[in-house]
């Protein structure tokens, strides 16, 4: 995601491998939990990691063509890709872990009042691009922090490191979007993108451990 105040080349060069690089470890992790959810229940869980997976590859690949990319109207294009692919991987972070842990119809219900505000902000996004940047933050924190409506049941239901590295991972996206607003000192946007990273990857632990410890 870009900040207001245009990044130098050494700073765009620092973003795009930063985000570029976690790609490549995110999606080298990912076989092992398809062997993980392949493993639990007979895979009764297995399609719940596609939308995990989706906003993990849009997320991370937009960032890095975004930051790669020289000034014009093609970058500008990125940058809204970029913007919501972030919801997309909000969504896809909880619904393996939702899907788990809520009953149904506490589990459908959750999620489909979150895919409805990531829809809704994706729309925000794509046609009001700049205009309504800081509902569109509220709304990433808010769908963040969503899981605390239903934070009893998960409190009940899933192993308390589950429950950890969920809350590790929330802890850094949120202390990212310092880092993002404040993106008019150098190289601050980078420590953004390795919090996020960092809330990425925390997230995929608790996914994972969701999976063998069940």
């Amino acid at each position: 995601m870009p900040s207001e105040r245009p990044q130098n080349k050494k700073e765009e060069l620092a973003n795009g491998i930063s985000h570029g690089a976690g790609l490549l470890i995110l999606i080298a992790c990912m076989p092992l939990l398809y062997w993980a959810a392949a493993n639990h229940l007979n895979g009764v869980y297995l399609w719940t990691l596609s939308p995990f997976f989706t906003g993990i590859v849009l997320t991370y690949s937009s960032s890095t063509v975004y930051h790669f990319s020289p000034r014009g109207p093609w970058k500008d294009r990125w940058r809204i890709m970029d913007h919501i692919s972030i919801f997309f991987l909000i969504g896809g972070t909880y619904t393996p872990i939702i899907m788990q842990y809520l009953s149904y119809p506490s589990n459908v219900i959750f999620l489909g009042i979150m895919w409805g505000i990531i829809l809704t902000g994706s729309v925000l996004k794509f046609w009001w691009t700049g205009k309504y940047d800081n509902l569109s933050t509220g709304l990433y924190v808010f769908l963040g922090w969503m899981v605390l409506f239903v934070i009893w049941p998960l409190w009940k239901n899933a192993p308390s490191d589950v429950l950890w590295w969920i809350l590790i991972g929330g802890l850094a996206y949120s202390t990212g979007i310092y880092f993002y607003k404040k993106a008019d000192v150098k190289y601050y946007h980078v420590v953004w993108h390795i919090l996020v990273l960092m809330g990425t990857i925390s997230h995929l632990i608790a996914i994972y451990r969701s999976f063998i410890t069940a």
